[in-house]
This record gives structure tokens, sequence and C-alpha cells, in this order.
């Protein structure tokens, strides 16, 4: 369970992004540990100044349930999740 986050920052023009991605844990059985280190991510998302435009992606392995409890409003803020499943 050691999982890291890969942020880059970078320019297009004028416009500042962090992009930020990671590979959360995969299996059923870490279902809480997963969720963790999604609202870590999710926290260093939101550290970022106004100015960057962040994208965040990668493997999250959430389960539908997951996505479920995790996707509210009230919990994320103004995150929006988009999934390939």
């Amino acid at each position: 369970m050691d999982r890291t986050l890969l942020i880059t920052k970078a320019f297009v023009g004028h416009v500042k992004l962090a992009l930020i991605n990671t590979h959360l844990e995969s299996t059923a059985e870490f279902s809480k540990q997963r969720t963790v280190q999604l609202k870590t991510c999710f926290e260093v998302c939101k550290s970022f100044g106004k100015e960057y435009n962040v994208i965040f992606g990668g493997d999250l392995n959430l389960r539908d349930k997951e996505v479920t409890k995790n996707s509210t409003k009230h919990k994320l803020g103004n995150f929006i999740i988009y999934a390939i499943l």
C-alpha cells in the first residue's frame, strides 16, 4: 500500500495546469484504504491555488458502491468524477 501521486505542473499559453495521476489499491478487500487514498487525492487537488486548473485521473479501481458513497457534492466539494467502466 505504498501508493503515490504523480504531479506535473504545466502551462498551456498563460493557463496554469496541475496534472495529477495515481493508481489506487485494487482489490475489493482494500476498500477502506482506497477510500482514504481517494480523499487524500482530493485534498491534494484542493491544495492548489485558484490560479491552477487541476486535472486528476488515473486507475482509481473504484467499485460502483464506492463511487456512490464518495461522490456527493457535500463530501467532494466542487469535484466532478468521470469514470470509464
